[in-house]
């Protein structure tokens, strides 16, 4: 166990590890997690299933110091680090699902992005390991699309809620990202000591406590 865990989510952080551990692909190359920025395209896979380019519009989670543990998920040619309550999307029973990193099992298909091996167009590869390890660092980009390409696998930008729920939530600070001045945004934003906006935390506990009811 970490010496300084994660608080946000009783130690199933919304995030990737940083520090070499965790890269995206954007429009302009790839590049450290930790160093995504608010405004950078990332690649993502469209619902249509071809490639395309989403604007990241927020950083829900940027800390470099906190540790924590991550699911280590394995295929015969990549590895990801999650948190353990991150959702990522699989092919499991020829059906594609939004699934918590936990609830991954050996065997299911991982949606990937890999020139080399598949060209410009989405591949998948199986799940062949599961470990738990420690990471340092704590990073979540947003994009408008609601996913990611990390260490060239389909991410969803959520955790704990729903994919599909978060995203609906989240489409009132989106819309007015798109409006508001920079500075007026960032306070909007202002995050708390974890490195997580307030109103994310506040937003998406309210949508968790409706489901769960």
């Amino acid at each position: 166990m970490p010496d300084h865990p994660c608080e946000c989510c009783d130690d199933s952080c919304l995030c990737f590890p940083g520090y070499g551990n965790s890269i995206v692909t954007l429009e302009s190359g790839r590049t450290y997690i930790e160093d995504v920025k608010v405004g950078d395209l990332a690649k993502v896979v469209l619902d249509d299933g071809s490639f395309g380019y989403s604007e990241v519009w927020t950083l829900a989670h940027h800390n470099p110091a906190t540790e924590s543990n991550f699911n280590q998920i394995e295929t015969d040619n990549r590895r990801l680090n999650i948190s353990p309550r991150h959702f990522l999307v699989v092919n499991r029973n020829n059906e594609r699902l939004d699934v918590m990193a936990k609830d991954v099992k050996v065997g299911d298909e991982l949606i990937v992005y890999d020139e080399m091996l598949y060209k410009d167009a989405p591949g998948s590869e199986e799940v062949v390991d599961i470990e738990v390890i420690e990471g340092k660092g704590v990073f979540a980009p947003f994009t408008k699309q609601g996913r990611l390409i990390v260490n060239g696998v389909l991410v969803s930008c959520y955790a704990e809620v729903n994919p599909s729920l978060a995203h609906t939530a989240l489409a009132p600070l989106r819309a007015m990202y798109d409006v508001t001045p920079t500075a007026a945004m960032d306070t909007v934003m202002t995050r708390n000591a974890n490195g997580v906006p307030h109103v994310f935390n506040t937003t998406l506990n309210v949508v968790k406590s409706l489901v769960t009811e």
